[in-house]
């Protein structure tokens, strides 16, 4: 449960520190929260099928949708959807690292490796020197 939690605030939190204000913010809150909800709760069933369809959603409602925004804002979204779709594709990725790995630690190195370089671009996006 702490996964619901963490995930809508996180990505809330980047409508804030990019400038999102007003009912924007409000539309564009609500958008992640839905979608994210919806990630972590179809993430057990995610494994075994197609998950092109979140994030079709998620790139078509929220991230094409920015011509509202500044051209800072719009190039931060565009790196916000890179980081989103590589993490969630590494996680799908790690997901299935039991069924597809040679021994049976092979799943934790894939999840660690993903996190940090999820970490580390993250920190350059905020950061600016991106």
């Amino acid at each position: 449960m702490n996964w619901t939690i963490d995930v809508p605030m996180l990505q809330i939190q980047l409508l804030a520190i990019i400038g999102v204000a007003g009912a924007t913010f409000l539309r564009s809150a609500a958008k992640f929260v839905v979608c994210g909800l919806a990630m972590i709760y179809f993430s057990y069933v995610a494994q075994f099928f197609e998950g092109g369809f979140i994030l079709y959603s998620v790139k078509t409602d929220v991230f094409n949708n920015v011509s509202h925004m500044t051209l800072r804002a719009q190039k931060i979204m565009r790196g916000i959807w890179w980081l989103f779709l590589g993490s969630w594709t590494g996680s799908a990725v790690a997901i299935a690292m039991p069924a597809i790995a040679f021994n049976a630690g092979g799943s934790g190195t894939l999840a660690s490796v993903d996190h940090a370089a999820s970490v580390r671009v993250a920190r350059t996006m905020i950061s600016g020197r991106g």
